[in-house]
């Protein structure tokens, strides 16, 4: 684990220690093809030396998807969200998606708050189980409106 305040290694910086271009650092380290096996292996051992880990944000902007789910539910104590956190974070996983999970606590302006984090977020899909059942606020959201202003067109 990281120390606060420790400078997060990049892959401009494995590169510069190797003397290798940040485009043949990062294929290396994702596994593509077109780099000698002493290459590959002089990256993996200079990321692992200085603890490198992969930026998720970056590689959301080169992606052009943040490869996570939101999931908003009310309590997750109740057996039936516990059960439902389970399977929606094992069924993301398996096709590479991360899960981020907000509890509202049967709070409308919880709720609502976590809906526009998730639209901010610009996270892949959401999920949204609502505090009162048919809100407005969340189908607002879906819409891609401000959940504040369900009412207006």
């Amino acid at each position: 684990m990281r120390m606060a305040g420790a400078r997060r290694h990049t892959l401009r910086d494995i590169a510069a220690t190797l003397n290798l271009s940040v485009n043949t650092v990062s294929r290396a380290l994702s596994g593509k093809d077109g780099i000698g096996e002493e290459t590959r292996a002089r990256v993996r051992a200079e990321a692992e030396r200085v603890g490198y880990v992969p930026n998720s944000m970056a590689r959301s902007l080169v992606l052009g998807s943040a490869m996570t789910f939101g999931l908003v539910i009310t309590n997750p104590s109740n057996p039936f969200y516990a059960q439902l956190i389970s399977t929606i974070e094992l069924r993301a996983r398996a096709q590479g998606y991360s899960l981020l999970l907000t509890v509202t606590e049967e709070s409308e302006e919880h709720e609502m708050r976590a809906a526009e984090s998730l639209l901010r977020s610009s996270v892949s899909g959401s999920i949204v189980v609502p505090v009162q059942a048919g809100g407005r606020r969340v189908a607002a959201a879906r819409l891609g409106r401000r959940p504040d202003r369900a009412d207006q067109p």
